[in-house]
């Protein structure tokens, strides 16, 4: 009997320490339909409104546009380059998974005002252009209180 009640009180304790745990979301972004998004800008509207911290995984391939992600939630978000169809496997190449600008305006614009993290790696961003941000990537985490979040951007150097 004691046994038992030590295995619910356990459980109960580690339900309090989940409680209001935010878990965070994936969105496979495949133009062919075999992920949870066919377009970028979607699943960056859906990491903007779904509260938790998000990963983007982003199949190879072209994908043209101005992507903005502007968020006051204080979520982390990882956006991730390579992936084969389905977002099951990821080849990092980035000459592999293109953003390409139309040439009016910053190609990938992401910006965090309530200390979340920022995360960019596997991709060639291209084709950009504007005199407000520049015609690249724009990433800005700030935080009205408390620390500002980390922003990463790998690169790499073919």
């Amino acid at each position: 009997m004691l046994n038992k009640s030590i295995v619910y009180w356990l459980a109960g304790v580690s339900l309090l320490f989940l409680q209001g745990t935010a878990w965070g979301a994936v969105f496979c972004v495949d133009p062919s339909g075999g992920g949870t998004h066919t377009d970028l800008q979607a699943a960056l509207d859906a990491a903007e409104a779904n509260a938790e911290d998000d990963t983007i995984k982003v199949v190879q391939g072209t994908y043209t546009g101005n992507f903005t992600y502007a968020s006051d939630l204080g979520h982390d978000l990882v956006l991730e380059g390579g992936y084969d169809a389905g977002c099951v496997s990821r080849k990092i190449n980035p000459a592999n998974t293109v953003l390409q600008g139309a040439g009016d305006g910053g190609v990938l614009e992401l910006d965090e005002t309530s200390g979340g993290s920022l995360t960019i790696d596997g991709f060639t961003v291209k084709n950009g252009g504007g005199i407000h941000y520049g015609g690249g990537i724009y990433a800005k985490s700030k935080a009205s209180v408390g620390p500002a979040g980390d922003i990463t951007i790998r690169i790499t150097f073919l």
